[in-house]
């Protein structure tokens, strides 16, 4: 396992460190560098990687104020990151990668803030390849982006994830924590929104090559290539409101668990738990036995109140409450 805090201003930096970082923690690099936008003018910066003797490939895609995200089993050194053979973005050929459709499975980790100031990396093989990035926008402010293979509870085929934490992008409604997700839901929240969410691969009862996405799958033309699947909101809900635990005051670390096609236990993410910082601040560190791991909010801590109105709909009135992420730090 890995560690490390190196500051960038925007995704297409965040691309490029990501890239060099899972270089040196083992993961494959098939390509990093600059691209060109399907609109023929805008930069990002795009990396390819895998991991030896596992399936499947995630293409990281950093523009100035985002990062994209994309899953495929093949891998083709001339297609952008929106049109890889067998992935799981769902594109058409038409020359434009955003209608309507093609939103619906778009991983997207919105940004908000420019220049921000870190990214803090989080990087391993074992028990299976993983590469996390929390990415500090302001201070106490934060947004998450997760690559790896579950640890599989069986021998489905597939198994690597790719997601992002993100709002509820409509007024202010983003001013309540349960209107964000993190990374490996089933939903953005509680409330069962979908906005952005990744996905994983996996299979069909028959063994057919299948996507999952974290998050209901609404569209009748994805539903032939993908299911809902990801770690039940209302379990995470029910430990976030028994943390910390009354009679000994122990803040747990919940394991996410991974349900594929919305019901079938599939496997866990590696050094990553989801935690309560009642009793942390942004960035601390939690000894536990010979384990170190450091603990981020999902957003900003901060409680925020339930509030549609459209004068909330800046970025400095994200708020996730007690809610956040633990990753193993060494």
């Amino acid at each position: 396992m890995a560690y490390q805090n190196t500051p960038v201003e925007n995704g297409y930096q965040v691309a490029q460190q990501l890239a060099s970082f899972a270089a040196s923690v083992g993961w494959t690099v098939h390509r990093q560098g600059e691209q060109t936008d399907i609109n023929g003018s805008t930069l990002y910066y795009e990396v390819t990687i895998s991991a030896s003797g596992y399936p499947c490939y995630v293409t990281i895609a950093g523009y100035s104020n985002r990062i994209e995200l994309n899953g495929h089993r093949g891998y083709d050194s001339s297609k952008r990151w929106w049109e890889q053979p067998d992935q799981y973005v769902y594109y058409n050929g038409d020359g434009e990668y955003t209608d309507s459709n093609e939103d619906e499975t778009r991983t997207i980790c919105e940004l908000r803030v420019n220049p921000i100031l870190s990214v803090h990396l989080f990087g391993g093989m074992s028990p299976t390849p993983y590469l996390y990035a929390a990415i500090e926008k302001e201070p106490g402010y934060y947004r998450h982006l997760t690559i790896g293979h579950l640890q599989k509870f069986g021998t489905a085929k597939g198994g690597m994830f790719w997601d992002v934490s993100n709002r509820r992008k409509y007024n202010g409604y983003h001013s309540y924590p349960y209107n964000h997700r993190a990374p490996l839901l089933n939903a953005d929240n509680a409330d069962g929104y979908n906005d952005g969410p990744g996905g994983f691969d996996t299979q069909k009862s028959d063994g057919t090559p299948y996507f999952n996405r974290f998050g209901y799958v609404s569209y009748d033309q994805n539903r032939s290539r993908m299911s809902t699947g990801g770690h039940h909101a209302t379990e995470l809900h029910s430990v976030f409101t028994a943390s910390p635990i009354a009679f000994n005051a122990r803040t747990p670390l919940q394991v996410p668990m991974v349900f594929a096609n919305t019901y079938t236990p599939f496997g866990t993410a590696p050094a990553m738990r989801y935690v309560d910082l009642t009793y942390f601040e942004a960035g601390d560190e939690l000894v536990v036995g010979n384990e170190t791991w450091k603990l981020f909010p999902w957003a900003r801590r901060t409680y925020g109140v339930r509030n549609s109105n459209s004068d909330y709909s800046g970025p400095e009135y994200e708020a996730t409450h007690m809610y956040g992420i633990a990753y193993l730090k060494d």
